[in-house]
């Protein structure tokens, strides 16, 4: 039980995370296009919902899925970002650890 609480929090607390990188000009937000920002922000609104939806039901491994199918579309949109800012060889992946 402690556990699945622990995963929503963490879960929570990504999805906030996200939402203000992608809405702060200042940061992942104005170094991706629109096309990508759109991309994050349906994704966010889905896993969102999905937790509203599933908040009293889930357990630890269905929102640790959910979380990471959304880590999964962030990540590939950031690392893109970083890896064409790098030359290509860049391997830094937007991560939510850094904070």
């Amino acid at each position: 039980m402690q556990e699945t609480i622990e995963a929503k929090n963490e879960f929570k607390n990504y999805l906030y995370y996200v939402k203000q990188q992608v809405t702060d000009e200042e940061k992942l937000g104005g170094k991706i296009g629109e096309n990508d920002k759109q991309v994050i922000l349906h994704a966010f609104g889905e896993a969102s919902e999905w937790l509203d939806s599933n908040v009293a039901t889930a357990t630890k491994e269905d929102i640790n899925e959910q979380k990471h199918e959304l880590e999964v579309v962030v990540n590939s949109i950031s690392s893109k970002l970083y890896d064409s800012a790098a030359g290509g060889d860049g391997e830094y992946v937007l991560d939510h650890d850094e904070l």
